[in-house]
Parts: structure tokens; C-alpha cells; sequence
């Protein structure tokens, strides 16, 4: 179950790491 949360975290930052390079 953890793991899952972590990847879903991870996953997340990814997301969130496109969309800041993508806006710039």
C-alpha cells in the first residue's frame, strides 16, 4: 500500500514538473 502511495506521489511531482517546464 505504501508503495503505491510513493509512486503516486512521485508520479505527481513528475506532473507537476512538466507543467512548470512546459509553462516556461
Amino acid at each position: 500500500m505504501a508503495a503505491r502511495r510513493i509512486a503516486d506521489f512521485h508520479e505527481q511531482l513528475a506532473i507537476n514538473k512538466a507543467c512548470t517546464l512546459g509553462r516556461e
